[in-house]
């Protein structure tokens, strides 16, 4: 139970640590500094050999592993990235479009795969709004009744930053969207695993996905219904609640809504 009224709260918090700002405020990328050119230009006839020799297109290999070295530098990756892009080649037999999600150099911000529109009849909310903005575990155990169990639970099993957004609909529907990051994928798992007591339904394709229902009274006494889907990617948890005062929305549409999340965060997180 404990962690479904964390599920049920949309929280939110800042990534921390993590990687140095390549680029400047316009969005430019910085040129490379350092011995990463080099790194990369000693593995390249290496790199060349392996894909004329795995790939279905051996004359597009120099074009191939020229776009992945540059995307990898500008990334910040590490010289194994081309090597992983390389993996992908020898794997699906035929040529692999260089995607910037097929390089590793460090986490994605939670703020990048978050959910951003839900259409023109639902009101984006702004920070300060409490479920929205940047909170560390500190502030998301701050939120609830009991903080301090709260906050050994998250810091037992290794929650490290969460992000969240917030939608108004019509009168007395709200949407909130929460990632939370863990410092492993075991952590997550626990976090993420089913409450034996809840009667919950499997959301099939979706790392411990599932999705419950219930009804609560609000801080005002109105009888409220709230849905909660949650899910899992690697180490990072998708909660999505839906809170109505009528009638509750259909379980495919609140299930839909939180693969197309998770999907977002699959682009953007490496195991």
């Amino acid at each position: 139970m404990r962690r479904l009224l964390l599920a049920g709260a949309a929280v939110v918090g800042l990534l921390l640590g993590g990687c140095t700002d390549t680029g400047d405020d316009d969005g430019a990328v910085d040129e490379p500094t350092g011995d990463a050119p080099a790194a990369f230009d000693a593995e390249l006839a290496r790199w060349l050999q392996v894909c004329e020799r795995a790939s279905s297109d051996p004359e597009g290999c120099g074009d191939l592993v020229e776009q992945a070295i540059e995307a990898a530098l500008e990334g910040g990756c590490r010289v194994g990235a081309v090597e992983a892009l390389l993996e992908m080649v020898v794997a699906e037999g035929a040529p692999v479009e260089v995607r910037p999600e097929l390089f590793d150099p460090c986490p994605a911000p939670l703020a990048s795969p978050a959910l951003v529109d839900l259409g023109p009849d639902r009101r984006d909310v702004p920070a300060p709004a409490p479920e929205v903005g940047l909170l560390d575990t500190a502030a998301v155990a701050r939120l609830f009744v009991d903080t301090d169990e709260l906050g050994s639970y998250l810091d037992e099993v290794g929650h490290l930053v969460s992000y969240g957004r917030r939608w108004d609909g019509p009168p007395g529907e709200s949407i909130t969207v929460r990632l939370d990051r863990f410092a492993d994928v075991a952590g997550a798992a626990h976090f993420a695993a089913p409450d034996p007591d809840d009667d919950a339904a499997t959301i099939v394709g979706v790392d411990d996905g599932r999705l419950t229902a219930a009804a609560f009274e609000d801080d005002d006494g109105r009888e409220r219904r709230r849905q909660v889907a949650i899910g899992r990617v690697c180490n990072v948890v998708v909660s999505l609640v839906v809170r109505t005062d009528d009638e509750p929305w259909d379980d495919h549409d609140v299930e839909t809504l939180l693969v197309t999340q998770v999907h977002r965060v699959r682009a953007a997180t490496v195991c």
